[in-house]
């Protein structure tokens, strides 16, 4: 305050309100409407970034499952069609991932572990897709060899809640018609 109690005013303050409002509104514009409900009650674009921080930034494994071949070096390396599961059992399609990866590494192009599995994750088809939620969302990512334990117990529990197709043998029903005089 100065002498005649007045508060002066901040000019950098309002320049700074002024900032912060329009990127404020560039952050709303580039959100979609369900996720603008979600941080519509942020008063400052600091508030609004903290705000999609905490709801998509979880510290979870998932995050790299949209960009698992994102470096240069995974690149070389994407999975091919081959390297999907497909009828095979969930031992069968392990061993064969498991000696994709030791073939790369005898040539020096080793994979790591977690691209491993994130491979591994992808080739799995429609019927393990919560697993495979439930894989990419945890906190910590899952080991290779713990993959393959519960990718087992996975494969055993669809096997036993599998609904079971009983299809009988075709039969045909023949009909003749015989003549009236």
């Amino acid at each position: 305050m100065d002498d005649a109690g007045t508060v002066p005013v901040n000019l950098a303050y309002d320049d700074w309100v002024k900032q912060d409002q329009l990127l404020l509104s560039a952050i709303y514009s580039y959100l979609t409407e369900g996720v603008h409900a979600q941080i519509v009650r942020s008063l400052t674009s600091r508030e609004a970034w903290l705000c999609l921080e905490r709801l998509y930034a979880s510290p979870s494994f998932g995050a790299f499952v949209c960009f698992p071949f994102s470096s240069s070096s995974d690149a070389t390396h994407a999975p091919t069609s081959d390297t999907t599961k497909g009828t095979s059992t969930v031992l069968e399609y392990l061993v064969k991932m498991k000696n994709l990866a030791n073939s790369l590494a005898v040539v020096s192009q080793p994979i790591t572990d977690c691209a491993l599995v994130l491979y591994v994750l992808s080739g799995l088809g429609p019927e393990y897709g919560p697993f495979v939620t439930s894989m990419t969302t945890r906190p910590v990512p899952v080991t290779f060899d713990d993959l393959h334990g519960y990718l087992i117990s996975q494969e055993l529990r669809l096997a036993v809640v599998a609904p079971v197709v009983d299809v009988a043998a075709p039969t045909v029903n023949s009909v003749s018609q015989t003549q009236q005089q």
